[in-house]
């Protein structure tokens, strides 16, 4: 979303990334940092950044796009990958976050494209949201036991 961003306000740059050489990747990255930094800040996407880098989403993208299978048109689900069958509350936590993330992700999109927020994208990032918002709700009640203990590790 922030490449996005700043290939708006900078042609160049995104000339540059449209014929980056796999070589070159490391640099251009190192360079960018800075400035996709500063637009994820300005989007208060910033920590949502750091929580997706300390859990490598970001990264696992393209594994988990792949990964995703579609039941009917407009529904995907998602196998369970590196599943621990004692532990299933920190997948789905994980899940959880991932869908969180990518919501403020869509949200953010729809207000730095041009004409994107058609009726249909507010329509699907509603739904989205409201999705992610139940799957929320569904891991507060499967997991209540959990979060609680969670909750009481932490204070302490």
């Amino acid at each position: 979303m922030a490449l996005v961003v700043l290939f708006f306000e900078d042609n160049a740059l995104a000339e540059r990334w449209e014929h980056l050489a796999k070589a070159d990747a490391k640099k251009f990255f190192s360079e960018t940092q800075p400035r996709v930094k500063a637009v994820l800040k300005r989007y208060d996407l910033n920590n949502t950044y750091d929580i997706a880098s300390g859990s490598s989403q970001h990264v696992r993208m393209a594994g988990l796009v792949r990964s995703m299978m579609s039941n009917k048109p407009g529904q995907l689900s998602l196998p369970d990958q590196e599943f621990n069958i004692d532990d299933p509350y920190t997948f789905h936590l994980g899940i959880a976050h991932f869908h969180r993330i990518q919501s403020r992700i869509l949200g953010a999109l729809g207000s730095v494209i041009p004409d994107v927020r058609t009726d249909e994208w507010v329509q699907q990032e509603e739904a989205f949201v409201g999705n992610a918002a139940e799957l929320w709700k569904t891991l507060e009640r499967r997991y209540a036991k959990d979060i609680q203990e969670q909750a009481s590790a932490d204070i302490l």
